[in-house]
């Protein structure tokens, strides 16, 4: 088992379909953003004449908490955009040699952050970093250091709205899928 596989495994069993979406979500708010920050979620679509269509922002809360303990497996979490958190950087790459070269930068310097990458399956590679203890991040720190990388600089906004990990995404139509974890981040999911 490849260690793509055993993070997987150790965040959802045997979970497909919406109830992993929901379970990754929880992971997020609750692991991730140690319950400080209730993102906004929702859906993108392309349209057949190219058009994008987008739902409802809601909050996360809106969507996943659940009172009814009955209900939990028809929670609707139809979604595939999440909002960044204030404690989380996202450095979306166009191209896999700059990717590469962020990420053995981050192992040289033993950066102490938790950090996953996702292929997009659409142009660009997703690499994430979650501050520890869910402290926001400063914001004219990460655009320096998004601009000294050289990945894109629109993800800056506070209400900025990256593609949901594991969910579809809005333009390949495949999930996006998790490429890279950091040590830390194998500690935190107890897969190392």
């Amino acid at each position: 088992m490849n260690i793509k596989d055993i993070i997987l495994y150790k965040l959802f069993g045997n979970i497909t379909g919406p109830r992993r979406l929901k379970d990754w979500l929880d992971f997020v708010y609750y692991q991730l953003g140690k319950q400080r920050y209730n993102f906004y979620l929702n859906k993108l679509t392309k349209e057949q004449d190219g058009s994008i269509k987008a739902t409802k922002w809601k909050k996360y809360s809106e969507l996943c908490f659940v009172l009814d303990a009955n209900f939990i497996d028809g929670i609707d979490v139809d979604v595939n955009q999440r909002q960044i958190m204030p404690c989380e950087l996202v450095f979306d790459f166009e191209d896999w040699k700059s990717y590469w070269n962020f990420i053995d930068l981050l192992e040289k310097k033993n950066v102490d952050l938790y950090i996953l990458a996702y292929k997009t399956h659409s142009r660009g590679v997703h690499v994430h970093m979650f501050e520890p203890f869910a402290r926001p991040f400063q914001k004219e720190v990460y655009e320096r250091l998004v601009k000294f990388v050289g990945a894109d600089v629109q993800k800056l906004g506070a209400k900025s709205m990256i593609a949901l990990e594991f969910a579809q995404h809005w333009k390949s139509g495949k999930p996006k899928e998790l490429i890279y974890a950091n040590a830390r981040c194998l500690d935190l999911l107890g897969a190392s």
